[in-house]
């Protein structure tokens, strides 16, 4: 029969187990095991499970780790929890396994099976928190805070025991066979607590990863650390520091790194200790199971947990009766102090004072039944900021006065009854154990007599509408639990919640709550540099930062990961780990970091801390979860309402946005959905996911609650279902990229783009994904934005092809545009190779007649153009031009558009009589067929014009110019492409003229009108720069066009490439500019690079090449290189003749050139 005690006052030393295999090893070397002691009353706030028994003189109790839960703040917590229910405990023991730190070339030989034990060294206590600190430069480490050293008595202890062990040996060897033998079950195997053997003791290089399996048996031994053979497999025991923290180290690299910064006498890494040294005086005993490397399994941990636990019965041999005999309380019994508080977490010694939100916390706090909230999105600091004021307060109170301080964990009922019960406790109220005592009434009424003094309760992560209203079995009488929320004058109550709606009900007052948001910018650069030490690079830290929506909770996560991984991991390696994938930040930010002062039961991990929220709302309103999860895959701003409205159906499409009317049969069903809408966005609102944006009908999100809105989805099998719907919404509303369309493809164009990333699934969804990238990527390239239309095309293109084939219509479109992208940005050889595909395949299954083929043969012959390959662009030309007029007449479009074609190529060749009659031609036809004011025929007008002003017939051309510019105006208004263009090329007849003061007035006006319409760096606006700048030129105003030149320059860089014709054109432009202004050495230097890049990317014949070269021989000229100026000049002209002909006007003006130097 079990021996039982008459009182828990009797066992006087505590013993913390993590793993069940470690108290199956503390329990199995008990001399003796009792049952529970008389007259022990659990509190209900105390979840642990004992187990008593007696070692040599000494009575303790074994509590252990919830199953499947670790970390420092679950060891403090089971520590905390057994010191409130057994407070005559006089010390402890943290006994189990850890990770060994083995260096034998440093003499540090530790081997799986021996003991490490935590022995202060006159810096450090024996235990250092490791992820408690920051790097300082060159990746010095520097502890914050410290953790307490062990007791006394189990010191003197230890140092008796060590003194022992240099005479005789350790008795653990006896004490394992004496287990063994009373419990043969734990040499089973599947149970086997036994010794493993040392060809199972592999210690393997750091540099070294595991291989695929469960063991090491097919890691090569030329990777394994030659270690000397031991003469006994008897136990080692080593004294040292053991590093904690809460991540499981499984990596050699973070491994040494914890090492190398706390220095050589660090022996271990765990995950418990750093919960217990300032709460519960302890000595921590670590059997080593593994290296805390890749190659870690599950061999050795049973024998380890047995070495560890024979170890501290031997130790407790050591320990004087008289030493714990006389009960000492940790905690006073009755009556508690003044100042008695629960605040379950320590200060941050990282915390950043944010605004002036502790100030007002304590301005509302300090008013008689004061009651306030703290409410914002998951993550922001609600409850750091608690935290600080409940430590502020507690501190600021003068001496003799009394406050106390109690915290409420108010996630679900059962921890609001365990928080009030943990009051009763710490007051000591009386009748608090007592079966049938109501602890809510209890502890209310003692919190309501005034005569008990201050006190302030904060009510954390109060996001649950039921736990506080809802009375469905919360209380015997079935009264809401906000009922026992005391409002006496000598109280103040401060609640964190994510819910707007459930802080006003449980304040009672908007004017009292305080919405915290993210952090601001040198608010969250301060809290990166408290937990990283000073940063190197503050503008990198700074994107860091902003990529983390300046959340605190994602940049303490990304802080830990960092520190975690120092130095190999940096804010920059971070950072462009982070945007290289969404996988990849899912990765990083699904990544559990730990925090002492966050609850055990919260994430902490910003992509799963909103769950929570996502999880109330599915509960409470399924639409308004579901507007949530269709809102997740759009650009996280700018996403407009109506087309949200849209999602639910009835009206038709843009026009409802644009103000158009619905009949009355529609505004009934209309107005319901109007009103439901309202309702869900309400409900997204009250928990901060969903910002409305002042003054528009539209919405934003964090970019990461979208994104940890689609892992939620993801985890819930519901992904690709809103993936589908917010597609399918935007593939039929987003128009193709016509200037017509251009209103609505700018409102959607951002939500088109984020679509690129979410690839669906099912086959007719991809068809309509890649329809919608193929618009988004016209329209992308109307406005300029090639490389980004590029990267549409490609995955639409795919999408189609895969879905279709390659020689379907929809692929050989893309294709088309995706040439066309090529093309804009000076790629013109893959343009061309993509555009020959287009045209065979167009041939072989619709015939070298078809429209369609045509087409292609006609986007062909403008790459040619584009190349300078003129005859051959003339000769597909040609071919279109004759087909067209056979097939389709002479008088049908597409003739005409080819016939413009033509004469562009004719023009580019200097033949403008040949242009002229074809552009005439053109033009007339248009003007009877489709009218003197359709766009086609102004466009005609406008080609000829540009003949006659290169003929120099300039009267004829402004005459042309000024009546396409005005019916422009008039029939699609001042601000249309198509009006500037021709304001443009007016400008320029006017500059050919030299009448520069009316060109840069119209030039400045197109200008303006385009950086407003298209954007500053929009290819157009570039060009329109570019020709003020020339006209600045002309008239003498070199700074000012120098400035525009260099600006158009530097942008066209970026945007396009320094390879890209358009910025060889600019880079010409500028050394012009230099050219006449005397700085001929600057002039020189940049003709020179544009002639070579041109004969690189170009080709040593393109006539943009030939231009280079003729500029730079006039350089050459003015710096009085004469024989060097006239080699060149005389080599460009003999190109000139060959690839533009002797007739070309550059051909002409090189010849005259020549002919004028050799005199």
């Amino acid at each position: 029969m079990a021996t039982r005690l008459d009182s828990p006052e009797l066992y006087t030393i505590g013993w913390i187990a993590a793993l069940p295999i470690e108290r199956a090893a503390a329990t199995a070397l008990l001399d003796d095991r009792h049952d529970t002691p008389k007259r022990f009353h659990q509190p209900r706030s105390d979840p642990n499970s004992y187990t008593w028994g007696r070692v040599g003189h000494h009575n303790i109790v074994i509590a252990s780790l919830p199953a499947g839960v670790y970390g420092t703040t679950s060891a403090a917590t089971t520590a905390s929890s057994l010191l409130s229910s057994v407070p005559h405990i006089r010390f402890g023991l943290l006994v189990g396994i850890g990770g060994g730190i083995a260096r034998p070339d440093h003499g540090r030989d530790v081997r799986l099976g021996d003991v490490v034990v935590s022995q202060p060294d006159g810096t450090h206590g024996g235990v250092v928190q490791y992820d408690l600190g920051k790097a300082k430069p060159s990746h010095i480490w520097e502890r914050k805070g410290s953790l307490n050293m062990p007791p006394t008595a189990l010191l003197n202890a230890l140092a008796n025991l060590q003194a022992e062990h240099g005479i005789m040996a350790s008795k653990i060897p006896d004490l394992l066979q004496a287990m063994w033998k009373t419990s043969p079950r734990m040499k089973e195997a599947g149970n086997d607590f036994t010794y493993q053997g040392s060809e199972h003791d592999r210690l393997f290089g750091p540099k070294y990863d595991h291989v695929e399996g469960t063991t090491c048996d097919m890691c090569p031994a030329s990777w394994e650390v030659k270690r000397c053979q031991r003469d006994t497999v008897d136990t080692k025991i080593h004294y040292g520091v053991i590093a904690s923290g809460n991540t499981l180290v499984k990596d050699a690299t973070t491994r040494d790194s914890i090492s190398n910064v706390i220095g050589e006498q660090c022996l271990c890494v765990e995950m418990e200790a750093a919960g217990l040294m300032n709460h519960f005086p302890c000595l921590v005993i670590r059997g080593i199971c593994d290296y805390a490397d890749s190659h870690k399994n599950d061999r050795w941990q049973r024998y380890a947990s047995a070495t560890a636990a024979a170890f501290a019965v031997e130790l407790l041999s050591f320990v004087p009766p008289q030493h714990v005999a006389i009960p000492h309380q940790l905690r006073p019994d009755t009556p508690p102090s003044p100042l008695s508080t629960i605040i379950p977490f320590r200060r941050d010694p990282h915390f950043v004072p944010r605004d002036n939100f502790l100030q007002r916390i304590h301005q509302l706090c300090s008013e008689p039944a004061g009651r306030m909230a703290l409410v914002g999105l998951g993550g922001v600091g609600k409850s750091q900021l608690a935290i600080e004021f409940a430590h502020q307060l507690e501190q600021t109170t003068p001496k003799g006065d009394q406050m106390r301080v109690f915290w409420v964990h108010a996630g679900t009922v059962v921890r609001v009854k365990e928080s009030f019960q943990a009051i009763a406790d710490a007051m000591k109220i009386p009748n608090r154990n007592q079966a049938d005592t109501d602890i809510m009434q209890l502890v209310y009424s003692w919190l309501s007599n005034e005569a008990k003094g201050k006190w302030c309760m904060i009510l954390d992560s109060a996001d649950d509408h039921d736990v506080f209203f809802s009375i469905q079995g919360n209380v015997k009488d079935g009264r809401p639990l906000a009922i026992y929320l005391p409002q006496s004058r000598n109280g103040s109550i401060l609640v964190t919640t994510r819910n707007k709606d459930l802080a006003f009900k449980l304040t009672g007052d908007f004017r009292t709550i305080i919405e915290v948001g993210p952090m601001a910018d040198i608010e969250a650069l301060q809290l990166l540099e408290n937990r990283l030490g000073p940063l190197s690079d503050g503008s990198m830290a700074a994107d860091l930062a902003r990529a983390l929506d300046f959340i605190p909770l994602a940049i303490s996560q990304a802080a830990a990961y960092i520190q975690a991984r120092m130095p190999r991991t940096s804010v920059a390696k971070y950072l462009a780990e982070f945007q290289e994938s969404e996988r990849k930040r899912v990765k990083l930010l699904g990544h559990e970091a730990g925090d002492l002062r966050r609850d055990g039961g919260a994430s902490n991990a910003i992509l799963t801390t909103w769950w929570l929220s996502f999880n109330h709302i599915r509960s409470r309103r399924v639409s308004a979860a579901d507007l949530l999860s269709l809102m997740s895959f759009f650009n996280r701003q700018g996403i407009p309402e109506w087309l949200l409205k849209l999602s639910k159906g009835t009206v038709d499409a843009p026009q409802a946005s644009l103000g158009a009317s619905t009949d009355s049969e529609s505004e009934s069903g209309q107005s319901e959905i109007d009103s439901e809408f309202e309702d869900d966005v309400a409900v997204l609102r009250e928990y901060y996911l969903v910002t409305a944006i002042e003054g528009e009908d539209a919405f934003e999100m964090h970019g990461l609650v979208q994104l940890s809105t689609r892992r939620w989805l993801e985890a819930s099998d519901l992904e690709e279902t809103f993936k589908e719907k917010y597609i399918t919404l935007l593939a039929e509303y987003f128009p193709s990229g016509e200037y017509e369309n251009w209103e609505l493809c700018k409102m959607l164009y951002s939500h088109t783009e984020a679509a690129v990333e979410h690839r669906p699934k099912k086959g007719s969804v991809k068809e309509k994904w890649a329809g919608l990238l193929y618009n988004g990527a016209w329209y992308a390239s109307e406005q300029g934005l090639y490389i980004i239309a590029e990267r549409m095309l490609l995955k639409g293109r795919k999408a189609f092809e895969k879905q279709l084939g390659s020689g379907d219509e929809a692929t050989l479109t893309s294709t088309s545009l995706l040439a066309s992208t090529y093309r804009n940005q000076g790629r013109w050889e893959e343009a061309e190779k993509l555009e020959v595909q287009v045209l065979e395949t167009h041939k072989t299954k619709l015939g070298p007649d078809h429209p369609f083929t045509l087409s292609s043969m006609a986007n062909l012959a403008s790459t040619l153009w584009k190349q300078g390959r003129w005859d051959e662009a003339e000769k597909l030309e040609v071919q279109v031009m004759e087909t067209s007029k056979t097939k389709l007449g002479p008088d049908h479009p597409s003739t005409l558009s080819s016939m413009a074609n033509l004469a562009s190529t004719l023009w580019r060749q200097g033949r403008w009589e040949e242009a002229e009659k074809l552009e005439v031609q053109v033009m007339e036809t248009r003007k009877t067929k489709l009218g003197p004011d359709h766009p086609d025929t102004l466009t005609s007008m406008a080609n000829l014009a540009a003949t006659y002003r290169n003929q120099g017939r300039w009267e004829e051309a402004e005459k042309l110019e000024v009546q396409v510019m005005e019916t422009h105006k008039t029939k699609l208004g001042p601000d249309h492409p198509s009006t500037l263009s021709s304001t443009a090329n007016l400008a320029s007849t006017l500059w050919r003229q030299g009448r520069w003061e009316e060109a840069e007035k119209l030039e400045v006006q197109v200008m303006e009108t385009r950086k407003t319409k298209l954007g500053p760096n929009h290819p157009f606006t570039l060009t329109s720069m570019a020709n003020l700048a020339s006209t600045y030129r002309d008239q003498g105003r070199w700074e000012e066009a120098e400035k525009l030149e260099v600006q158009v320059m530097e942008t066209r860089k970026t945007k396009l490439g320094a390879d890209h014709p358009d910025t060889l054109s600019s880079i010409g432009n500028l050394a012009s500019t230099y050219r006449k202004q005397g700085r001929w050495d600057e002039a020189e230097k940049l003709f020179v690079q544009a002639m070579e890049t041109s004969k690189t990317k170009l080709g040593p014949d393109h006539p943009s090449t030939l231009t280079s070269m003729a500029n730079l021989a006039f350089t050459w000229k003015t710096q009085g290189r004469h024989g060097d100026a006239l080699a060149l000049m005389v080599a460009c002209a003999q190109a000139q003749r060959q690839v533009l002909g002797i007739e070309h006007p550059d051909t002409l003006s090189s010849s005259s050139t020549i002919r004028q130097w050799s005199v």
